[in-house]
Parts: C-alpha cells; sequence; structure tokens
C-alpha cells in the first residue's frame, strides 16, 4: 500500500476518534465527579484505623473492626504514603482507585487481545462503557471493597475466556490476573462465588479434550489465587491473633446473627441479575448465549450471592452485581452496533436495547449515589465545637460519625466505630427462644460496650459527643453510668435527630 493511500477508510477512522474522544470525555467526567469529593462513611472508618495502626496501635485490640484483616490492609498504603507526604489519605485512595481501574481493564484487554478474542473496532465503544460503569456508576461507592472486586474479577474471567477458546497465553498475564483474583477473594470470601461459578462454567465449555479442561482448572491462574487466599488465612492467624480469638466469636453472637429477611434481599439480588440480562437476551439471543457473556452472568450471580450470604443488605454491596450487569449489557449493544442491526425489527431491538440500557443505568446510579444526610450535621459541630474536636457517638450508626470526624480534622476516640454491639444486642436478647449460653455471652458483650463508653467519656473527655435519636436518649436514661458520664456535657444544637452535647467547660453557647 502507497504512503499516499489511507490505510482506514475516513468514516471508520472519525468513528474511531470519536469512540476514543467518548472514552477520554468519560474518564474527565469521573475525575470531575470525584475530585475533591468525600468517602464513604466504611472508607472514612477504614482510613481512621488505619491512622491509629500507624500511630502504634494493635488491630483488634486498641480499635474494633467487624471486618478480617483485609480491609485496614487494603488501605494502608494511602495512608502510609498520605502520612509520608503529608497529605490526606482521600486523595491517593481516590487515585489509587483510578489507577486501579485502568490498570484493571487494561490487563483484562491485553488478556483478550494476546488470544485474538477482541476486536479492535468497538475497543474504544467498550472502554468508554467500561470507564463508565467503574467510574461514575459507583457513585457513593466509590473505593468501597465491592467496587474494588469487581474490578479484580474481571481479569481472572477473561483468562478463563481464553481457556475456554483454547488458546494460548503468557504466563505472566496469567499471574497478574491469579494476583487479582486472588485479592478480589481475600477482600471478602463471600467473593469467592463469582470466580468459582465462571471457572466451573469454563471447565465444562472449554474446547478439546479432558486434558485440556483439566489444564483450566489447574492454570496458573488459579493456582496463584489458591496461594495467595492460603497465604492470607495463614497471615491472619499467624499476625492477628486477636482477631480469631476476641472479634470473631463477638462477630458470631452480635453482628452476624442480625440480617434483613433473606426474601427481601433475595428478590432484590434476583431482579439486579435478571433485569440487565434479560434485557440483554431479548435483544441480541445470539450474542446472549457466548461464553463472554455466560462468564459474565456467572460471575454476577456469584455477586449477588454474596449480598444473600452477607445479608445486610447495604447498597454499596450490590454495587459487583449492577455493574457487571450493566457492563454486559452495554458491551452487547456495542457488538450490536458494530454488526450493524439489519431491518426494522434489528433496529428495533436495538432501541429498546439502548432505552433498557438507560434504565437500568439510571436506576443503578440513583441505588448506588445514596448518601447519609451528614452535610447538615457536619456545618452545625463545626458551628459550635473547638478546632480539632475530640468525637464520640451513641449511635449505631457509622455514618453518624464518619467521614464527620475526619471532615473537622478531628479526633476519633472510640475503639469502635459505633454503637452497632448495644443496638444489635438488645434486640437479640429480646428473643424468647435464644438459648442460655448465648444470652449469657451478649450480656456480657452489652456490659462491655457500655463500660467502653463510660471509660472513653471518663478518661479520655472528649469534647463532642452526638445522641442519635430518642431511642439512644431512653438507653441513656435507662443506664446510671452513662448517665453520670454524660454529666459533665450540655446539648448546645441539634441536626435532624441527631444532638449535638459539648463539655461544659468548651466550645461556644448555640446564641453567641
Amino acid at each position: 500500500m502507497s504512503l499516499g493511500q489511507a490505510t482506514v477508510p475516513l468514516p471508520r477512522a472519525r468513528s474511531t476518534l470519536l469512540a476514543w474522544l467518548s472514552a477520554f470525555a468519560v474518564l474527565a467526567a469521573a475525575i470531575a465527579q470525584h475530585a475533591g469529593a468525600t468517602l464513604n462513611p466504611d472508607n472514612s472508618w477504614l482510613l481512621t484505623i488505619g491512622e491509629k495502626w500507624l500511630a502504634g496501635q494493635v488491630p483488634y485490640v486498641d480499635f474494633v473492626e467487624v471486618n478480617p484483616p483485609a480491609s485496614i490492609l487494603l488501605y494502608m498504603p494511602a495512608v502510609a504514603l498520605a502520612h509520608w507526604l503529608d497529605i490526606r489519605p482521600e486523595i491517593l485512595v481516590t487515585l489509587m482507585m483510578f489507577a486501579g481501574v485502568v490498570a484493571g481493564l487494561a490487563l483484562t484487554g491485553r488478556i483478550l487481545r494476546s488470544a485474538d478474542l477482541l476486536d479492535a473496532a468497538p475497543l474504544p465503544w467498550l472502554l468508554a462503557a467500561a470507564l463508565f460503569v467503574f467510574a461514575i456508576l459507583p457513585a457513593n461507592t466509590f473505593a468501597q471493597r465491592e467496587h474494588i472486586a469487581a474490578v479484580l474479577v474481571l481479569p481472572a474471567l477473561a483468562t478463563y475466556r481464553v481457556g475456554i477458546a483454547g488458546r494460548a497465553l503468557p504466563l505472566h498475564l496469567r499471574i497478574l490476573a491469579g494476583l487479582a483474583g486472588g485479592l478480589c477473594i481475600v477482600i471478602k470470601p463471600y467473593f469467592a462465588g463469582a470466580l468459582l461459578l465462571p471457572l466451573a462454567y469454563g471447565v465444562l465449555a472449554a474446547d478439546g479434550s479432558l486434558q485440556r479442561r483439566v489444564g483450566l482448572l489447574f492454570s496458573p491462574t488459579n493456582w496463584v489465587i489458591a496461594l495467595l487466599v492460603c497465604a492470607y488465612g495463614a497471615m491472619v492467624l499467624a499476625l492477628f491473633p486477636a482477631f480469631v480469638q476476641s472479634i470473631m466469636p463477638l462477630l458470631v453472637d452480635a453482628y452476624l446473627p442480625v440480617r434483613v429477611p433473606l426474601w427481601r434481599i433475595a428478590t432484590t439480588s434476583s431482579l439486579c441479575v435478571v433485569v440487565p440480562f434479560l434485557i440483554c437476551g431479548l435483544f441480541d439471543r445470539k450474542g446472549f448465549r457466548t461464553p463472554e457473556t455466560m462468564l459474565l452472568l456467572l460471575a454476577t450471580i456469584g455477586f449477588a450471592l454474596a449480598v444473600i450470604a452477607q445479608g445486610k443488605s447495604w447498597p454499596y454491596h450490590y454495587y459487583p452485581v449492577l455493574s457487571l450487569g450493566l457492563l454486559t449489557l452495554a458491551r452487547s449493544l456495542i457488538l450490536q452496533a458494530s454488526r450493524k442491526a439489519d431491518g426494522r425489527q434489528g433496529l428495533v431491538a436495538f432501541a429498546a436495547g439502548i432505552l433498557g440500557l438507560c434504565l437500568v443505568a439510571s436506576l443503578s446510579y440513583q441505588l448506588l449515589a445514596t448518601r447519609s444526610d451528614s452535610e447538615q450535621l457536619l456545618a452545625a459541630v463545626r458551628r459550635v465545637a473547638p478546632p480539632h474536636p475530640k468525637i464520640v457517638t451513641i449511635t449505631s450508626d457509622l455514618a453518624v460519625g464518619h467521614p464527620l470526624t475526619r471532615a473537622l480534622s478531628g479526633q476519633w476516640i472510640s475503639r469502635f466505630s459505633a454503637r452497632w454491639i448495644t443496638a444489635n444486642g438488645e434486640d437479640l436478647v429480646a428473643d424468647p427462644d435464644l438459648d442460655e449460653a448465648t444470652r449469657a455471652r451478649l450480656m456480657a458483650d452489652l456490659a462491655l460496650d457500655r463500660d467502653t463508653l463510660v471509660q472513653e467519656l471518663d478518661r479520655d473527655r472528649p469534647d463532642v459527643v452526638l445522641v442519635d435519636g430518642e431511642g439512644w436518649w431512653s438507653w441513656i436514661n435507662a443506664d446510671a453510668a452513662v448517665r453520670r458520664a454524660l454529666g459533665p456535657y450540655r446539648v448546645v444544637e441539634g441536626a435532624g435527630k441527631v444532638s449535638i452535647l459539648l463539655r461544659r467547660d468548651a466550645g461556644a453557647d448555640p446564641g453567641t
């Protein structure tokens, strides 16, 4: 071909340029969305205890976290680097999450292209869709563990697709995919199903002999996943004995039994899986039966099972389910468009798919964008509290104290993120069918939570105490020790149902 002849037809070149510009526009919009945004309450709490650990406190002894150590370790690089650079770790968490999204998508694409399983033509459009799903859609779930896990699962799924096709793949790509998949399970063991179900399908669907299927099952990717998970388990036993010996029994008694009704979680999880894949199947029946779609569908089901197993039904728990379903639907639309839907029936199906995509994306974003109403409380506390206040909350809601404490550059002095032991324990001991041994343990847990609060009020003398609603005031008034410990405090203001208490020798009167 001569140098003067175009290597790509002009309309196709323009379409490709538009696609790449769309991908960059989505990334820019995501950066604008999250630049300067406050992290969600869970991340704020994990950063706070990460800083406590860096300052010398002992995890699960000096502070209590309900999740295994991976939840703390995941954010420790940002905490340590921020300490060294003297900047806020929230900035680094956001930057690292963006880098992780780009790296995860790049690795997934590299694996598929190495095996000649990803066409170049729709690639920029697929990238734009993936960036929307993993950078804009998370909203208030951004950088949550579920957000990270949804990105980490993709490279392993790509290697399973390569195994189904019986294609060769460089060892270093298989190892990197295994590290990503292993970390996904380490973050929360509940997420194992998001890899095990696609793996089972891959083994059954793999082309060729039994030897090839066994090769997929025992591939380097899966060996790395298994070794990483085992190494993490050994590390927890060796380096975090307090979690196993003290915290796990507490969780078994006072945390895990408190669940949303199973029918509600199962119904919501099922809808999150069925709706996008049903739309996908209706407008693209041929594409629905491809290995790519089946792998994503089974990973989505695996994440849905994780939501059911956890039993809490918090919005961010649904993110991996929503993200993979939406990604599958967007992928089908893009590939359908690249094949040029023929005829009136094809155009109608394509238009229905677009409408369904917009509907699923809108509903998913609304769910994930749910935030606690903390701005009013933050403004009220900032107005009356001294600079860098020491803070304690009397509530079961982690979001009352976090990220409020970090936004005020305050000091969180409690061992616990909130009084979840009291809230859960009192409901559980009210059950007349509860066995006496469990009741006795729960009563001891309730006493521990109450005594810890009293000690924090007497010893650490917090500047601000936040009491969340009439129910907690009733609890305070019913307990003489807590009532006495709150004697030096007065209510100075309220924000919604939360009362703001200051020490009588600190802060300003509300009328000054």
